[in-house]
C-alpha cells in the first residue's frame, strides 16, 4: 500500500514589514507648506515737486562813508607841557599856568648839569669824630658812635639849594641863564649827538633862548600869587 504523503504544511506567512521599524510620528504625512502670497509692490511715492526757490534781490549797495579830512595839528607851545587839575599842588598849576613855572621845572630835572651844590665851601668844612659821609648826600654825616648815634649834621647850604621855593623866587632873567647852562651841560654829556634826548634838548634851548625874561617875571608873579605861593 502506498502510503500517502503528508499534504506539506502551509508556509508561514511572514507578516513583518519595513514599516513596522517606523515610528507612528513620522507615519503621518506633513502637511504641505502654505505658500506665502507674494508681497503686494508698493507703489512708488510721488516725489513732491520742488519749488524753483526765489532769487533774492541783491542788497543795495552802502554808500561809502565821507572822507574825513585829517584834524589840524595843534601848534605845539614852546616848554615842557604840564597838565594841572584844581586838586593838584599848588607848583604843579604853577608849571602849567605859567612859563616861569615851566623854565624852573625844566632846571629842576637836569640842575646838576649846571649848578654846583653843595658848594666847595660846605664840602671842606671839619667833619666832628665819629661821624662818617652818608651816601649819595655830599655834605650830609651821620654819627656811629658815642652816645648820638644815628644823627644827622647837615653842612650843606640851604638857601642855595636847587628848590623850587628858591627857584619861584629867583627873577626870570637869572632863570633864564641858569637853564641855559643846564641845558648845555647835558648836551656835552651826551655820547649819541643824534639820540632824541639831543633833539629835544635843541628844541628846549631854541625855547629858552626867545624867552622875555621881564615879561615872564611879571606873568609868573602875577600866577604865583594867584595860587598863594607868593606873598
Amino acid at each position: 500500500m502506498v502510503k500517502k504523503s503528508p499534504k506539506p504544511a502551509a508556509e508561514s506567512m511572514d507578516f513583518e514589514s519595513d514599516d513596522d521599524d517606523i515610528p507612528l510620528g513620522q507615519m503621518k504625512k506633513k502637511a504641505p507648506a502654505k505658500k506665502k502670497a507674494p508681497a503686494k509692490k508698493k507703489a512708488p511715492a510721488k516725489s513732491a515737486k520742488k519749488s524753483p526757490a526765489k532769487k533774492s534781490k541783491p542788497a543795495a549797495k552802502k554808500a561809502a562813508p565821507a572822507k574825513k579830512k585829517p584834524a589840524a595839528k595843534p601848534k605845539a607851545k614852546a616848554g615842557p607841557a604840564v597838565k594841572a587839575t584844581s586838586a593838584s599842588p599848588a607848583s604843579s598849576q604853577f608849571y602849567a599856568k605859567a612859563e616861569k613855572g615851566r623854565m624852573i621845572q625844566a632846571i629842576l630835572c637836569r640842575w646838576w648839569y649846571g649848578i654846583s651844590w653843595p658848594s666847595e665851601e660846605a664840602l671842606s668844612r671839619p667833619v666832628p669824630k665819629g661821624y662818617e659821609s652818608l651816601d649819595g648826600f655830599s655834605g650830609v654825616y651821620v654819627s656811629t658812635a658815642g652816645g648820638e648815634v644815628g644823627k644827622i649834621l647837615d653842612n650843606r647850604n640851604h638857601e642855595e639849594c636847587p628848590c623850587f621855593n628858591n627857584l619861584i623866587a629867583t627873577h626870570a632873567g637869572e632863570l633864564k641863564t641858569t637853564l641855559m647852562k643846564c641845558i648845555e651841560g647835558q648836551m656835552e654829556k651826551l655820547d649819541d649827538k643824534n639820540c632824541d634826548t639831543m633833539k629835544d634838548l635843541e628844541k628846549m634851548k631854541k625855547w629858552c633862548n626867545g624867552v622875555n625874561a621881564d615879561k615872564v617875571e611879571k606873568e609868573g608873579t602875577k600866577v604865583a600869587k594867584g595860587l598863594g605861593l607868593l606873598d
